[in-house]
């Protein structure tokens, strides 16, 4: 508890200089500067937007770790996750000229929050989208199963190592060293927190290409017409 207490403290704090950080570098490339001041300015901003998203990381991973207060689950429609989702990350998927398949039958209905859905789909995509080869899709699909409704993401990029199947959800750790990508590692971190707040599980795929799956209960029929 005082080890997520003091991630979570220092993290706010964090918040006011790396915000101020990024405003004198965003000034900085809008000066009317020589190239190379104007590429420190670059420099210096795209890392300060890393370590902001790190901070926020941090943050929401401390509030989940904690389970303070309950989520409001309501009966959600997966599409409009991915939907809001999709818009979050709609600049790195067109960087990638990437595309987003949904497959999930409209009367679909989970009980979750949307929001926190939502977040489990935009890291889930980004997850995919970056290792996912140009121009292709990250491609999401959902069935039922009993009491459940399992959600799979599934991309056409290398894959996660068998010996890395079981570690890819602990903080920091990142298989991305492997690949030369660098994310704060803490994204399927948040999502496992998430998913298991909400009574359901994630799991890691083996196999080609990058295939990950969690579960959510199933909306009880009463709850979808109210």
């Amino acid at each position: 508890r005082v080890r997520r207490d003091f991630v979570a403290n220092v993290s706010h704090e964090l918040r006011t200089p790396l915000t101020a950080i990024q405003g004198y570098a965003e000034t900085l490339i809008s000066l009317d500067a020589s190239p190379e001041c104007r590429r420190f300015g670059e420099i210096i901003l795209k890392h300060g937007v890393s370590l902001s998203r790190m901070v926020d990381d941090l943050l929401t991973l401390a509030r989940l770790e904690g389970k303070t207060g309950s989520l409001e689950l309501n009966p959600v429609d997966p599409r409009e996750a991915v939907s809001q989702a999709v818009g979050m990350c709609r600049e790195a998927l067109e960087r990638r000229k990437c595309s987003v398949v949904v497959d999930i039958p409209e009367s679909c209905r989970v009980r979750a929050s949307l929001p926190h859905l939502a977040q489990v789909f935009r890291n889930l995509i980004e997850n995919a989208g970056r290792y996912a080869p140009e121009g292709s899709s990250v491609r999401i699909s959902a069935r039922e199963s009993g009491p459940d409704v399992v959600i799979r993401v599934v991309d056409d990029g290398p894959g996660i190592p068998k010996a890395d199947l079981e570690r890819v959800f602990e903080r920091f750790y990142q298989v991305e060293r492997h690949r030369g990508q660098a994310t704060t590692g803490l994204g399927l971190a948040i999502c496992k927190h998430i998913v298991e707040r909400h009574g359901g599980r994630i799991w890691a795929e083996p196999g080609p290409g990058g295939c990950l799956q969690f579960t959510l209960p199933l909306a009880a029929e009463t709850e979808k017409r109210t």
